[in-house]
């Protein structure tokens, strides 16, 4: 994304600084977004579920991603 791209992902007046733990759900497919995070450290796991199949991680996003 063009827009993503040109963004500086320091914090500013609007932004807000936020940590989560290794178990914690960030977000899940069909949820409405309403924030966008940026990864300044460590790694957040796209995973889908399948009922057939349980759970499989799709990609590894580490800093510097959206």
């Amino acid at each position: 994304m063009a827009l993503v791209s040109t963004l500086d992902p320091q914090p500013t007046p609007s932004m807000n600084k936020c940590s989560f733990t290794d178990q914690d759900i960030i977000y899940r497919a069909g949820d409405p977004a309403s924030v966008m995070y940026f990864i300044k450290a460590g790694q957040v796991e796209l995973i889908d579920e399948f009922p057939e199949t349980g759970r499989h991680v799709t990609a590894v996003l580490g800093p510097g991603k959206v």
